[in-house]
């Protein structure tokens, strides 16, 4: 004789046959410890890295020196395509393309050769040819004549090429 009333769904679970829904009923609560101990665990390797400080400080200087090395390979591809501009505007004669190439790579060249004449400063004073900067000449000028028509062009591009590399060798180099 059944009333018809029903049961609330909290105790559904405690009628069924135990034998069966045993393994449910238990893993739920392994499974939350073992996350437990895995959060556990994980914060404190956290912390006893932070606590060394030894792995962040090398991840540190490699993460700035891949920096330092996108930063110079962005600045070299300009600088080939600076190069390459001047070369061909010597050579062939200097044309409007050309003019407006320059006035691109120009405003790139002083924008960012701050940044990078830090680092390759020590490279081109090293060369022994004296504390001019063999940069700055080839993109100062407003226009590609100029540029073209600078009186230590050829010179500039040997040092400055030489001081590229030189920084190049530099960043590439393993650390101790």
């Amino acid at each position: 004789m059944a009333i018809g009333i029903p049961l609330p769904p909290g105790n559904v679970p405690r009628l069924r046959h135990p034998k069966r829904y045993a393994g449910t009923v238990f893993s739920h609560p392994i499974t939350g410890l073992q996350a437990g101990i895995v959060r556990v665990l994980s914060v404190t390797q956290v912390l006893w890295n932070r606590l060394l400080g030894v792995n962040d400080l090398f991840n540190l200087r490699a993460r700035a020196r891949q920096r330092q090395r996108a930063r110079l390979t962005a600045f070299e591809k300009q600088y080939d395509d600076l190069i390459d501009l001047l070369c061909a505007a010597a050579h062939e004669g200097i044309q409007s393309e050309r003019e407006s190439a320059y006035t691109g790579s120009r405003a790139f060249m002083l924008a960012h050769y701050p940044r990078i004449a830090r680092q390759v400063r020590s490279h081109w004073e090293f060369n022994g040819e004296g504390s001019v900067d063999p940069f700055e000449p080839l993109f100062i000028h407003e226009s590609l004549e100029d540029a073209v028509n600078g009186e230590t062009g050829i010179e500039d591009i040997m040092r400055s090429r030489s001081a590229l590399e030189a920084y190049r060798e530099e960043l590439d180099a393993p650390r101790e």
